[in-house]
């Protein structure tokens, strides 16, 4: 069986399906409303950045797996993006499957994306701690991409999955636009230091 073929097909890319939201929560919703929604979704924060940037919450469940974490990222108290860090065991093979079985639901969900750039995936045997190695040492890279274009900024809305070098496998929910003022402010508060 290989992992790496996608089992489901939905539909394929629809240039009119938009990502203008994440967990029913819209992009540019404040941190009070996005606290109050993940509170009522039973989720706990667990960090809140003092520099207003960033909100975590654990204790919830994403699609039927187990999460490490959530983190929700502002810019002017508006949600730009949000990242699900997903829990596995660490074992190889948890790993790839958990991987492949959220590619699926997403490829089902939205359309199946052609953005597929694993790298490497059948040099190492599961289990033998090597494809961890190749992993963390970047000669292995697992990533997919779904791109959705937002017809108010005409920019390309994305979602992200892919295995860091951690390894963690990341599901990531972008809104372009937000996530651009996100960065510049980061980066000049950042060169404020030198």
């Amino acid at each position: 069986m290989d992992i790496f073929k996608p089992k489901v097909t939905r539909k394929k890319e629809n240039k009119k399906i938009t990502l203008d939201r994440f967990l029913t929560i819209k992009f540019g919703s404040s941190k009070h409303y996005v606290k109050k929604k993940m509170h009522e979704k039973g989720a706990v924060i667990l960090r809140e950045a003092e520099d207003g940037y960033t909100l975590v919450f654990n204790c919830y469940n994403f699609g039927g797996e187990n999460t490490e974490f959530i983190i929700f990222y502002f810019i002017h108290n508006k949600l730009s993006k949000a990242s699900v860090h997903f829990y596995f065991s660490h074992l190889e093979n948890e790993l790839l499957f958990l991987y492949q079985r959220i590619k699926e639901s997403i490829n089902f969900k939205y359309y199946t994306s052609t953005k597929i750039f694993d790298t490497d995936q059948t040099s190492y045997p599961l289990n033998d701690g090597k494809m961890f190695t190749a992993i963390k040492n970047k000669r292995s890279r697992f990533n997919t991409f779904w791109t959705f274009k937002n017809h108010r900024t005409n920019a390309e809305d994305y979602i992200q999955l892919t295995i860091d070098e951690s390894p963690a496998v990341i599901l990531t929910y972008e809104n372009t636009q937000l996530q651009v003022e996100y960065v510049k402010e980061r980066t000049l508060n950042n060169f404020q230091d030198f």
